[in-house]
């Protein structure tokens, strides 16, 4: 991108710098292209089972599962505890904190949720709908 600027505004050996950058930059991907697939096989990253055309929006679309949007206050259990103790005891999974309006941080076990944290979590659809009778109750 930068060589382009040289030849634009005529710099004498612009176009000289421009394929140089060029040939630069198709040795690099040609090189880099051919060594991932040797590198990541021994490496062990490689899943054989998984789908690696599968995106984050695939999995919202998964039967029995269901993105949760929560907004943890004061006074809230989840306050204080890290992760993996909050994970251990409920059937669901953080996969996003939303942290002072809208920092993102990355969940892993060791991660402290904090109060006025918004966790995105997935969860278990709820499916024994024809068991279930909800009634509302108006308290003032």
């Amino acid at each position: 991108m930068f060589s382009l600027f040289a030849v634009v505004a005529g710099v004498p050996g612009g176009h000289d710098l421009f394929d140089l950058v060029f040939v630069i930059a198709v040795a690099s991907i040609v090189v880099q292209g051919s060594l991932l697939p040797a590198v990541a096989k021994k490496l062990d990253m490689i899943d054989a089972e998984g789908d690696v055309r599968r995106t984050f929006n695939d999995y919202r679309d998964e039967e029995g599962m269901s993105f949760v949007k929560l907004k943890v206050g004061a006074g809230h259990p989840f306050a204080g505890r890290s992760l993996a103790d909050i994970s251990s005891a409920t059937d669901m999974l953080v996969v996003l904190v939303l942290r002072d309006g809208a920092h993102p941080v990355l969940p892993n076990g060791d991660t402290v949720i904090e109060e006025g944290d918004l966790l995105v979590m997935a969860a278990p659809t709820f499916e024994e709908r024809a068991e279930v009778t909800l009634r509302e109750v108006t308290v003032t």
